[in-house]
């Protein structure tokens, strides 16, 4: 499954767009092995945002906003509701899902009707990784995209995150063993705090 991303930006001016946020989301999809086909960037006053979400749905199934400024959130949330969803600002389904993050301020959402997923995450760095480090957010993002995919989910298992991050380091601390010279890099260290005394 394809996914397509549309970052809101506050402006579009040149050297100001979520450059690293949109990379972040993409390595995010790639992981989960669904990759990011597409990507748009539209200002916040752009009055043609339901009608790209509205095109980027007819393409693919699955589509992330990812709302440069918390404060667009809400008022993005409003009009893939009403104008591309079809439904009544307040109105939730059983399929909607208010994604916490980790100590947070500003959450994200998952937004369904029948087959179309449009989940809404805030781009600034904090909210966005504290949003990925919810063992919960992240399941309820894989399950959407695996539900749009037409998968089972009933059995989608948990992951342990600081189970993962601690084999991660390990990976990394194995591979530095096998290709750098450890103990030169001690002698070098000594080396440097017996010219300090």
């Amino acid at each position: 499954m394809d996914i397509e991303l549309i970052s809101v930006e506050t402006d579009l001016l040149p050297g100001k767009c979520s450059d690293t946020q949109t990379a972040y989301i993409m390595e995010k999809c790639a992981q989960i092995g669904s990759p990011v086909v597409g990507h748009m960037s539209v200002s916040r006053k752009n009055i043609h945002l339901a009608d790209m979400v509205h095109e980027a749905l007819e393409r693919t199934s699955v589509i992330i906003v990812l709302c440069m400024d918390c404060e667009d959130l809400e008022t993005v949330r409003t009009v893939i509701a009403e104008k591309v969803l079809r439904r009544e600002e307040t109105q939730k389904t059983d399929l909607d899902m208010v994604l916490e993050r980790h100590g947070g301020t500003c959450p994200g959402l998952v937004m369904r009707r029948e087959d179309k997923t449009v989940i809404l995450l805030p781009g600034s760095e904090e909210d966005l990784h504290g949003i990925f480090e919810k063992e919960e957010v992240v399941k309820a993002i894989v399950t959407a995209i695996g539900e749009a995919k037409g998968l089972d989910m009933t059995q989608i298992a948990g992951v342990d995150f600081a189970k993962f991050k601690e084999i991660q380091y390990n990976i990394l601390a194995d591979a530095l063993r096998k290709h750098m010279d450890i103990s030169r890099i001690y002698e070098i260290m000594e080396e440097g705090t017996d010219d300090e005394d």
